[in-house]
């Protein structure tokens, strides 16, 4: 039996699937972040080698197998591309083995089984935030993804950072809420908003421990909290614009629009409000639950070269 190795790794968790050709899961491994722009790259690769020895086992398979595909958030050069494939031959894992930008799996899980190499446009909003489109004719274009200090927007991130400034402006008496101010405070088991300040400066949190902060922001903006829906709604004019930038340079009809990322995947609040906000038509978006199953797809789609 034909087995393949497909790794969703992104800003918060890895998760290696091993499967067969027809895409049948055989077994499924999850880490941390695999990263490397936010972990490093021996922090990332750790993570990926325990997300895919956890999936062999379960899967009762040894490596190496006949393809990998690693869809890896940060890997947005040729040179990081190249790294991860030298790590990837090194750990011997596959026969074949490509790596590529995170948001390719995401068209490799949403596009109809039949169709032999995945176009159209994937929007991620997760921990970070970025937007791909690939045209029928295989060009590439890439919006956002420029991480939690030069972008980000419309991400977890990008609404934990608008909910904590707005909890503080709060806290001086330029909104009236207090419901933001009483999430931070108990997200980060914190008595007040200048303790906390202390223990935030003291030892700065990680984008990805920032971001965890965005689930109670959401929650709030579903129980129909103001300040929290403002959050949202800020955050997704942003995610939109990356959407109708690439729908724009795609213009193609068909395209398949898939959704993907913990904030696409569990809000529909935030699904709504990103899809009000494109101002070019788009196809009804595909909500990815496992990129994973993407990487299984590429696997199988580069096997099929030889």
């Amino acid at each position: 039996m034909t087995l393949l190795l497909g790794v969703d790794g992104g800003g918060t968790k890895t998760r290696a699937l091993v499967g067969d050709a027809g895409g049948r899961v055989l077994g499924v491994g999850e880490a941390g972040s695999s990263n490397a722009k936010s972990v490093g790259f021996d922090a990332a690769t750790a993570a990926l080698r325990s997300a895919v020895a956890e999936a062999l086992a379960r899967a009762g398979a040894t490596a190496p197998l006949a393809a990998a595909c690693l869809g890896l958030a940060g890997v947005e050069t040729d040179a990081d591309r190249q790294r991860m494939e030298a790590w990837l031959r090194t750990e011997r894992l596959a026969a074949r083995g490509i790596v590529v930008h995170d948001s390719e799996i995401v068209l490799g899980a949403a596009v109809p089984a039949a169709v032999t190499e995945p176009w159209g446009v994937a929007l991620i909003c997760g921990t970070g935030s970025v937007c791909l489109g690939v045209s029928r004719a295989g060009e590439r274009r890439r919006v956002g993804g420029w991480g939690h200090l030069l972008g980000d927007e419309g991400s977890g991130y990008d609404v934990a950072v608008r909910a904590l400034h707005r909890a503080t402006a709060s806290a001086d008496g330029r909104y009236g809420e207090t419901a933001l101010v009483e999430a931070a405070l108990a997200h980060w088991a914190s008595g007040s908003l200048p303790a906390l300040m202390d223990a935030i400066y003291a030892r700065p949190p990680t984008r990805t421990e920032v971001a965890a902060f965005a689930s109670r922001v959401v929650a709030l903006a579903e129980a129909g909290d103001a300040g929290a829906r403002d959050c949202l709604d800020a955050a997704a004019s942003d995610a939109a614009h990356l959407l109708d930038t690439v729908v724009r340079w795609i213009a193609d009809a068909e395209a398949t629009v898939a959704y993907a990322g913990g904030l696409l995947r569990y809000s529909a609040l935030f699904r709504q409000l990103v899809t009000s906000r494109v101002t070019v038509p788009i196809s009804t978006p595909v909500v990815v639950d496992d990129p994973a199953r993407g990487a299984l797809v590429l696997a199988r789609l580069d096997a099929g070269r030889l």
